[in-house]
């Protein structure tokens, strides 16, 4: 907010830095107000990449991450077996790789970082953490990703009708498969 008053070095008037920052105001006020109204028919725009957000708090998951050993060799797995692109890589400071899926929208972090320990997946039960994935055929992506290296834990089919996979990939990070009866996303 402006205050103006007494401010009348640089030879300007009271009543004209008033009147400016009386404007200023104004259009600071119309933009913070043209904010909050922003048109939500917006957040259906056909490119996910360029939605804008109309409210701070309407987030959007961007990637999940975890400490690995060998972030290239658990990037190039999941390239393989899962259609993943690499969208970022670097080992300088840390060897890092950002992961997309399919979709586009969201990605899977693989780093190293010496800061800390890389945590021993295997030995976390899965109801613990894992992470999940759509799959249109849960048996024959299973046998593909055993083939790959991929250990199977459980398959089971829930009384909604879901089938479900629960897998170990090489390094021990727990992966479901998911086909649901009825698709919550």
């Amino acid at each position: 907010m402006c205050h103006p008053a007494g401010l009348n070095f640089f030879g300007l008037g009271t009543v004209k830095l008033q009147k400016e920052c009386n404007d200023l105001e104004r259009k600071r006020f119309g933009i913070i107000h043209k904010f909050r109204n922003f048109d939500n028919k917006l957040l259906n725009s056909d490119s996910e990449q360029t939605k804008p957000i109309a409210n701070w708090n309407v987030m959007r998951i961007e990637h999940f991450a975890y400490q690995v050993e060998h972030p290239a060799e658990v990037a190039e797995w999941y390239k393989d077996n899962f259609g993943f692109t690499v969208k970022r890589e670097s080992d300088i400071p840390v060897p890092v790789r950002f992961l997309a899926d399919a979709s586009g929208q969201v990605m899977l972090e693989v780093y190293n970082n010496p800061k800390v320990e890389t945590p021993n997946y295997s030995t976390m039960d899965p109801l613990l953490l894992h992470v999940a994935f759509v799959c249109n055929d849960v048996p024959h992506a299973t046998q593909k990703l055993t083939q790959a290296g991929a250990t199977l834990i459980s398959m089971d089919e829930t009384s909604a009708g879901d089938v479900l996979a629960m897998l170990r990939d090489p390094w021990g990070l727990a992966i479901q498969l998911c086909h649901r009866s009825n698709p919550m996303i």
